[in-house]
């Protein structure tokens, strides 16, 4: 019951970041069942743990690639997801409009970071694991590689990074917030 209560639970924190406000009441009745009729934000936090547990599954198979975290946002999304490959990404205050940061731009030049992104996560370069994800993921966000879901797929990726590592065993013990 543990192992499925804590994906739940870190599905609905890290959704409430990206303003996918539910309940975890909401969300664990639409997980058992009990829930005849949930609401898009308790789908959506739905789809993340669907997501987590995509991704656990791939690393039987692979390594934590560019592939994953298309997948991941794929399933995050509901939907196939693409590499961004058009200009006008938005990145800063909704209520000012005052940008705070332009991701790069052109999806060859997403696809090249993305690779770079890819070789450093797998590098003999003698960091900690947890540097190399924090570094990761910061690189991951900044490359912004999707028109929606970067930063529930990235913090898919950071726990699918410590278990990669070894230093998680099932993708239990990482809460949002």
């Amino acid at each position: 019951m543990f192992i499925n209560i804590i994906p739940l639970m870190e599905a609905q924190a890290s959704s409430e970041i990206e303003n996918i406000v539910t309940t975890n009441d909401e969300l664990f009745k639409a997980a058992s069942g009990a829930l005849p009729a949930p609401t898009p934000q308790v789908k959506e936090a739905l789809r993340y743990r669907e997501a987590l547990r995509a991704g656990f599954d791939s690393l039987r198979e692979r390594p934590l690639t560019v592939r994953t975290a298309i997948e991941v946002c794929s399933r995050i999304q509901g939907r196939e997801a693409v590499i961004r490959d058009l200009p006008g990404t938005f990145i800063g205050s909704p209520a000012t409009r005052r940008r705070i940061y332009t991701p790069p731009e052109g999806k060859g030049l997403l696809l090249d970071h993305l690779s770079a992104w890819e070789s450093f996560l797998h590098a003999d370069n003698g960091l900690d694991p947890l540097v190399v994800m924090a570094l990761a993921h910061y690189q991951f966000e900044a490359i912004h590689p999707f028109f929606d879901g970067n930063g529930r797929t990235g913090r898919v990726l950071n726990t699918l990074f410590l278990i990669e590592s070894e230093l998680l065993r099932l993708p239990i013990l990482y809460l949002s917030g």
